[in-house]
Order: structure tokens, then sequence, then C-alpha cells
């Protein structure tokens, strides 16, 4: 990892460390709060996740490593989209009674936002494997289907988030892969980008759920934005309390509305 990394994630580190001892409740806010514990059990794992993904598939990752994470995440995508159509049908391969079950994610934003991680990976390796002539047909064919269930995840997950994710990643990978290309091949990844981006919101215009948290007709999704203004409303309250931030999991202790709801 580069220097100037270590040095900011060990700052913020630092940052989070003294807020926790400055905090209300400086042992639980240390280890976290279930269910998520994001404070000495949870953080680790997170640095850990990013220094060994720097160690594997870093700048000098040989390029079979970087074609079995392709493989890889075309595995995942199929076994989540698989998963995540059925759900969407009204079958129920793992037992829930969730409106919106979220597939194999548990839930429903976090299948969107992986749907969308998914496509980001996968869509400049199906564009490439389509320009080499030498590829073989089963690995163009089986890279372009994973790309197709990662689409259709994030549209069947009615995740707003999900959705803006991979219609932004859509295009800024585009834009990188248009912009030094010849003239003949931009005209042709304009037009591939264009029917992308019809796919992904045509699709989701179809499918009558998403459509309709999309264009504010369901409760739960105006329900849902009216509770994130109130968080970030919150969050910003808090913030011009407390500069130095309240520690993992310090949120509860601090916010005002939360204390005087108890």
């Amino acid at each position: 990892m580069p220097r100037w990394f270590v040095a900011a994630a060990s700052a913020a580190l630092a940052v989070a460390l003294l807020s926790v001892l400055i905090s209300a409740a400086p042992g639980v806010q240390l280890w976290g709060r279930w269910p998520r514990y994001e404070g000495l059990v949870t953080l680790p794992v997170y640095f850990g996740a990013v220094w060994v993904g720097a160690r594997l598939l870093g700048p000098a990752a040989p390029a079979a490593s970087l074609r079995t994470l392709v493989r890889a995440i075309a595995t995942a995508a199929v076994a989540l989209g698989l998963v995540s159509l059925l759900e969407a049908v009204g079958a129920r391969p793992i037992a829930t009674d969730l409106a919106r079950p979220g597939s194999l994610t548990g839930n429903a934003t976090d299948q969107g936002v992986l749907g969308a991680i998914f496509c980001a990976m996968l869509i400049l390796p199906v564009l490439r494997a389509w320009a080499e002539p030498r590829k073989a047909f089963a690995e163009r064919a089986w890279l372009s289907t994973a790309l197709l269930f990662a689409a259709a995840t994030v549209i069947v997950s009615a995740s707003r988030a999900g959705l803006l994710a991979a219609v932004t990643v859509l295009g800024i990978l585009m834009v990188l892969e248009i912009v030094p290309s010849t003239s003949r091949r931009r005209l042709h990844l304009v037009g591939l980008t264009a029917l992308a981006g019809m796919v992904l919101i045509g699709g989701a215009l179809t499918v009558p759920f998403t459509r309709s948290r999309l264009l504010g007709a369901s409760p739960l999704s105006t329900q849902s934005l009216e509770g994130r203004f109130i968080f970030w409303s919150d969050a910003a309250d808090v913030l011009a309390e407390r500069p130095l931030g309240v520690g993992v999991s310090g949120f509860l202790n601090a916010n005002s509305r939360n204390s005087t709801s108890n």
C-alpha cells in the first residue's frame, strides 16, 4: 500500500481512538455494538482486507491473478443473480418474511450495491473479451452472462443507491475506456454505453416494485428517504457539538433525538 494511505489510515485510527476515550461509553464504543461491532472487532478486518487486496491484486499482480479474480466475481454474480431473480418472482429459497429479502446478502440495499460492484468489475472484462478475437467463446459467454445477472440483481433489489452506483460506475468506466480509443472503437463503445444505460434504467422502470420505489409511489420508499434526511440532520448536529467525533458506535449516545426518545 502507498505510504500516504498508511499515514492517512493511521491518523484516522488515532482520531477514532481519541474520540472513543473521551466519549460517554468508552468500553462499548471500543468494541462496538451488536450486531455489527464496528470497533476493535471489525475495524482490523476492514484494514486487513485492504492490505490483503493490495498484496494480492495491486499494480504488480500477475495477469493470472486478475483473471482468477474476474472469474470468481462472475461466479458470485451468477449465484447472487439467480437467487435475486427467484425472489423477484415470489419464490423464497431462503426463508424470510421481508418484502425486500436481499437475496444472499440479507439486506436489499447491500444486494443492490454488491450487484453494482459486480457490474463495475465485469464491464471492462466483458468489453475486452469480445474485442479480442482469440478469446474463447465459452469465456465470453460466461462473463457476459455474469454481467447480465449482476445488472438484474441491481434492478430487482429496488435499491436506489445500488442503481445510482451502477449508472455512475458505468459512466466513469466508459469515459476512461472511450477517451484513449480509436475513432471507430470509440463510436462502438458509446453505443454500448448507451445500450447498457437503457437496459439498467429501462429494466428498473419495468419491474413494478423497483419502479414504485424510484418514483416515490411506495410508502416505504418515502419513509426511508425521509428517515435518511433525519439521520443526516442529526449527524450534522452531533458534529457541530463534537467536532472530534463521538467514537466508533457512539452516535446513539450523542444523538439528542435518541436520548430524548429514551
